[in-house]
């Protein structure tokens, strides 16, 4: 490819049915979830509210939002390793677990964008916020990515 300058978007437009070409021609915004379909909880949440929501909406993880304002993600990675230090859950609130100030793509990021932002870090994530203009819109996970 490099010898012809054939790059892999010339390689995604003519073969956009292959995870490469969705990768690189598909926008977030085409697989990820809507805020509507998402857990949404604020700060002072207790942990039973917690497990409940996430337990309704089935997608691993719940954005923490005062005010139309991202405030962090709390993943089912995050509850497990706070069970680990724990003595009682009657104690534990949402904003005692959650992740502050998140990593997070748009809506109008590639796919290929999502995924370089969950792996190419030192602890890889599976789960990314998605905001547009500060606004909390919605989650992407990896698996919607690859299973697309």
């Amino acid at each position: 490819m490099e010898a012809r300058k054939f790059t892999a978007e010339d390689f995604a437009r003519n073969h956009p049915g292959g995870q490469l070409g969705r990768n690189l021609l598909l926008k977030v915004r085409d697989v990820m979830h809507p805020l509507e379909t998402v857990a949404v909880l604020p700060k002072d949440a207790g942990f039973r509210d917690l497990i409940l929501a996430l337990s309704s909406h089935n997608l691993g993880a719940a954005c923490i939002i005062e005010n139309r304002q991202l405030l962090g993600i709390v993943t089912d990675g995050d509850i497990r390793r706070s069970l680990l230090h724990a003595s009682s859950t009657d104690a534990i609130k949402v904003a005692d677990i959650m992740t502050e100030k998140p990593v997070f793509t748009t809506p109008d990021a590639t796919l290929r964008e999502a995924i370089e932002i969950m792996e190419n870090r030192p602890s890889q994530i599976s789960v990314l916020p998605v905001l547009e203009n500060t606004i909390c819109v919605g989650l992407v996970r990896i698996h919607d990515i690859y299973h697309r």
